[in-house]
């Protein structure tokens, strides 16, 4: 368990003590360098609050004739009748549930049907199901 904790915090950088290597020790704003950890701080704080609006006002003067709620000029013609889905086979919904774990602490879902059941029933709903699929 020890070990876990620590691989995940090397992986996340989460250290127990901040050191120099993960901070900014300065920052560009436009023609001025912010030195001051409060300021970066700050600035940073600025820039990911109004990036939103920021982004807004570019699309505006790039796309002046599209309002904010008119994504779809950026979608491609939508095609009603196009949806298609591959078919899976016996052969792979056969390994799907083999891949279900059936250990007592895997508790069954809304429809009270456990991953036990579905593998003891499985041979007698598999074409059923690929029907439904």
């Amino acid at each position: 368990m020890n070990k876990l904790w620590e691989n995940l915090n090397t992986v996340c950088s989460f250290e127990k003590e901040r050191t120099s290597k993960n901070n900014a020790s300065q920052l560009c704003c436009g023609s001025r360098t912010v030195i001051a950890p409060l300021e970066i701080c700050t600035e940073f704080n600025n820039c990911f609050s109004t990036i939103g609006n920021v982004l807004m006002e570019e699309l505006n003067k790039s796309h002046p004739h599209v309002t904010h709620t008119d994504f779809t000029v950026f979608c491609d013609q939508p095609t009603n009748t196009s949806m298609f889905v591959t078919p899976i086979g016996p052969e792979e919904l056969h390994r799907l549930v083999n891949s279900l774990t059936i250990y007592n602490n895997k508790s069954p879902g809304m429809d009270n049907i456990g991953p036990r059941l579905v593998k003891l029933v499985f041979p007698v709903i598999c074409y059923p199901l690929l029907h439904i699929m």
